[in-house]
């Protein structure tokens, strides 16, 4: 089953925000997270707070869950009151966006852009698992406004598909490529590594950059100034909290500084241009050099005043971050 909650502190329940992170978020960027909890069958390696028809039987209805949803899209619209810039953008995720109709993930993209506005670039991303969609439904995800899809493909080789419940057929993937190619979409990024600037996933730069998003959907995390929420987990409840005018907030924390500063370190590492140096404390300050000797940070880049790192320690960035947060 999906891994649990977090501890927190308790969420207010009409969602309200402090005052004084409202206040800041007018020159932050913005950014939307929505998931869909719904999967055809259970992966065995999942760890995600998704579902199967079979375990949520009767308590929740596909067919009614983008109503749902646009319940927290109106809520949160109200809590913001406009303080937000337009969305940069929107990431559909889950569990398997691609089960609902796309006309369905249209609806939710509308209701965002009247509530909030979207900006002229803005980025709209699905990920979609290759058996639920055809050349006809990448049509309508191009219509309704989305401009990337995340195809997931875990193994070209079935034996190993098999041993990860993976229910796509070998060459499946391939061949949803090329029709999400000829719907209109460019493919151009496997697992946070983009072939090109043009190529990169924004909205996964959103995250590691700082900046502020709203999670909709059961088990959702959102991120506004120096607070983090989530939403209770189990969609039934969900629906039940949002019909009942209330937050489905389940708790919260507030960040303080040394958790702001390790997350910085933590998601700013994977950035191509890095971290500057001058954000790092005292008591790290040799760890550069020794890194840039071990291979895994960029001398060059170092000399310049940022700490960015190598092909070989972009496969140890953990490693990095480690050594870094010591």
């Amino acid at each position: 089953m999906p891994s649990a909650l977090p501890p927190g502190d308790p969420a207010p329940p009409d969602g309200r925000l402090p005052e004084a992170d409202l206040a800041a978020a007018r020159d932050v960027p913005f950014g939307v997270y929505v998931h869909i909890p719904f999967c055809r069958t259970r992966c065995g390696y999942c760890d995600f707070n998704t579902y199967t028809a079979t375990e949520l039987g009767s308590a929740v209805s596909q067919a009614g869950y983008a109503d749902t949803l646009l319940h927290e899209v109106r809520l949160a619209a109200d809590v913001l009151d406009g303080l937000t810039p337009p969305v940069s953008t929107v990431f559909f995720g889950g569990g398997t966006p691609t089960l609902l109709p796309a006309e369905h993930l249209g609806l939710i993209i509308a209701e965002i852009g009247e509530r909030f506005g979207l900006a002229p670039d803005v980025e709209i991303t699905t990920e979609a698992n290759p058996e639920t969609v055809s050349p006809g439904y990448l049509g309508r995800l191009r219509e309704a406004g989305f401009t990337r899809v995340s195809v997931g493909m875990q193994s070209a080789v079935p034996r190993v598909l098999a041993v990860l419940d993976r229910q796509h057929r070998p060459g499946r993937p391939e061949q949803v490529v090329a029709e999400a190619r000829a719907a209109g979409f460019d493919w151009y990024e496997v697992s946070n590594w983009a072939t090109s600037t043009a190529g990169r996933c924004h909205h996964n730069e959103l995250y590691w950059r700082d900046a502020n998003w709203w999670g909709f959907g059961p088990g959702a995390h959102s991120h506004l100034g120096s607070v983090r929420w989530w939403n209770v987990k189990h969609p039934a409840r969900y629906a039940t909290v949002l019909e009942s005018g209330a937050s489905p907030a389940a708790a919260r924390e507030t960040l303080d500084a040394r958790a702001r500063y390790t997350e910085r370190v933590m998601l700013g590492v994977r950035l191509r241009e890095g971290l500057p140096v001058a954000e790092l404390p005292d008591a790290v300050a040799d760890v550069p050099a020794q890194l840039v000797g071990w291979g895994l940070v960029d001398r060059a880049a170092l000399g310049a005043g940022r700490l960015v790192l190598t092909q070989r320690g972009r496969l140890m960035a953990d490693a990095v971050t480690r050594e870094l947060l010591s």
